[in-house]
């Protein structure tokens, strides 16, 4: 991959915030734990946010006309890579015997008091150096909207390769009814 820059991973607790994680402008990968609900869904966010991390090694490729790369496409991308690394993870933990992910996230800071104590003030200072981030510098849509955004801008994409394979098959009409679908979508999704 030519991925050379270590990043680090801050678990985070802001109940003010609704991004499950955060690739943040110091290079660092914040994990909202407030907001992720299992080991699947830890999974998924790290493998996203890891994806945005790599991009960051070239700051150019949101804007290269060469790649015709846009921010949409690199947040497909990232969803794509978070789902097939949390999916990895899965299969690594039930098929090499270490059972299956949790269900659920209890918040455990530790088993004893002392490690409780000494999380809780980890997880303290984390939400400092968080709440310093400049997180316009991130993806701002709700998760919820960022997925329905997400899939309509797939939708575009899928239609817009769907009619260059029928263009390169001869089937014209349906290229050109496929490309006029990709911009209804784009009508209405905008």
């Amino acid at each position: 991959m030519g991925y050379t820059q270590a990043v680090d991973v801050t678990l985070v607790a802001d109940s003010q915030d609704n991004r499950k994680g955060h690739y943040g402008e110091d290079n660092n990968i914040y994990l909202n734990d407030t907001n992720l609900n299992n080991t699947k869904d830890l999974a998924t966010t790290l493998g996203h946010e890891t994806s945005h991390a790599i991009d960051n090694q070239d700051p150019s490729i949101n804007t290269n006309p060469q790649n015709n790369t846009s921010k949409a496409d690199n947040e497909i991308y990232a969803q794509n890579y978070g789902d097939d690394f949390s999916d990895y993870v899965e299969f690594a933990s039930e098929n090499y015997g270490d059972g299956n992910l949790a269900d659920t996230n209890n918040n455990n800071l530790g088993n004893t008091p002392a490690e409780r104590q000494r999380n809780q003030k980890l997880i303290n200072n984390n939400n400092q150096d968080y709440a310093e981030i400049d997180k316009s510098k991130g993806r701002m849509l709700p998760p919820s909207r960022m997925c329905m955004t997400i899939k309509l801008e797939k939708q575009i994409i899928d239609f817009a390769i769907l009619a260059q394979e029928l263009e390169a098959q001869g089937k014209l009409e349906d290229a050109q009814e496929t490309r006029e679908e990709v911009e209804r979508t784009k009508r209405t999704s905008g």
